[in-house]
């Protein structure tokens, strides 16, 4: 049996896949744990910009978890994924996380979180997105790297942030640019 703090020392050693393939030097690579952060605090301001105050405490706690499976499944490269039966990694998921936490509120979390129908799933997805679009954008401007998978992942987020910013009817500069400090 596998303890949570085992389970959160993996995800500060485990770098994000995407970051590898795209190049970034492992010495500035975004561990998972980096990203669950950055998530977190994303959602945050999302629930903030939306006047969701009293869903905030799920939403931390959706956040805070919705990464952790991957020190079984390791990052999964977004292309990889996309081939993938995504049933089968959400089961084989599901039931990791149950081995991991004995805690029924964020095993019930967690799921919510996979299936990603409820508003609060459907931020910390965005919230997910905005964090590596952030990020990436980041390893272009602050380091000058500018590889063809790095421009991809820009593209691809950047895309998707704004798809799914609109279907919860928010407008995301706000949001992004008060991550950022602008």
């Amino acid at each position: 049996m596998t303890g949570i703090y085992e389970v959160l020392e993996r995800l500060g050693r485990i770098k994000r896949t995407g970051w590898i393939m795209a190049k970034i030097p492992s010495d500035i690579a975004e561990s998972i744990a980096e990203h669950t952060i950055k998530t977190v605090f994303t959602a945050m301001e999302i629930c903030r910009e939306m006047g969701l105050k009293d869903k905030e405490e799920r939403i931390i706690k959706m956040a805070l978890i919705h990464d952790l499976a991957e020190t079984l499944t390791s990052d999964i490269p977004k292309p990889v994924k996309e081939k993938l039966d995504k049933r089968n990694i959400d089961k084989v998921s599901i039931e990791y996380f149950k081995t991991i936490i004995k805690d029924e509120e964020l095993v019930k979390i967690y799921e919510e979180y996979i299936k990603g129908e409820s508003i609060e799933a459907k931020i910390v997805d965005l919230a997910d997105t905005i964090a590596t679009y952030i990020q990436s954008v980041n390893y272009r401007t602050q380091y000058g790297i500018k590889t063809e998978h790095l421009e991809t992942i820009i593209e691809h987020t950047g895309r998707s942030v704004i798809e799914k910013s609109e279907k919860l009817g928010l407008n995301v500069d706000s949001i992004v640019k008060k991550l950022i400090g602008i």
